[in-house]
Order: structure tokens, then sequence, then C-alpha cells
């Protein structure tokens, strides 16, 4: 069942905060010049919405150097933070409560925030139990 609630609450941090949103990461630490944030994907707000948190200790990430940018991405969550260990795809798609068609469309690397946000409304006009997935 779409677990409704945390989907509304991913879909409002993606509106109130559309810089923080990149739908190519999990989890990205960006800095650029004296600034620095940390960006999620649309999967990635449902786990730290949900209480999880991504593991920067673990040697599983990679750095990119590109346009004046040192981006540090993390496709761990750290085992504590949520009670199952599964890979971050099937944790955020267990938590929103969506299928697998739906969460290969609402996680694609090549969503703009607008696209996310569509698709999201979509799965929210849904009817609860209607098609939930």
């Amino acid at each position: 069942m779409t677990n409704r609630i945390l989907l509304t609450s991913v879909a409002d941090q993606i509106r109130t905060s559309p810089d923080l949103h990149d739908n190519q990461f999990w989890a990205a630490r960006i800095k650029t010049g004296t600034a620095s944030f940390t960006t999620h994907c649309a999967g990635g707000w449902a786990i730290v919405l949900a209480g999880g948190r991504f593991d920067w200790r673990t040697p599983r990430y990679r750095a990119q150097h590109a346009r004046r940018r040192h981006v540090l991405t993390s496709a761990v969550v750290r085992p504590e933070s949520l009670p199952d260990s599964e890979r971050i795809s099937l944790a955020a798609q267990r938590l929103l409560g969506i299928d697998t068609a739906t969460a290969r469309l609402l996680f694609n690397p090549f969503n703009s925030s607008a696209e996310v946000l569509a698709i999201i409304g979509r799965i929210l006009a849904t009817p609860p139990g209607a098609a939930d997935g």
C-alpha cells in the first residue's frame, strides 16, 4: 500500500528545496568553493525522511571533479538507521509502498524535479487501494 504521507513529504521537500534534489544520486555531498550541501534523489529523500542515514564512512562511494565541484556520492545506508539491510532502491521502494515499475519510473536518474513531482502527483491522484503499487 502506497505510503502517501511519506510520498507527500518527498514532494514537499523537492518543491520547497529544488536545489537539494538531484535524481542522479541517492545521496551526494557537493562542495563548490566555500559552499557545501547534500542532495538526494526522490528515493534518497524517502530514506532520509523515514529516518535512514547514508553512510559516508564506507569506501563504496565515488568522487567526481567537474566544473569546479567536488561531488562525493553514497549509495549505502548506515545499517543501524533502517531496520532491514537491503539495497537503497529496494528500501526506498518498500518505504514508499510502490511497485517495481513505479519505482523505476520515479527513481529514473534522468528525471528533472518537475518530472518527479508530476509522477508523485499521478501516484497521489490514484484513489487509495485502487491501484496501489
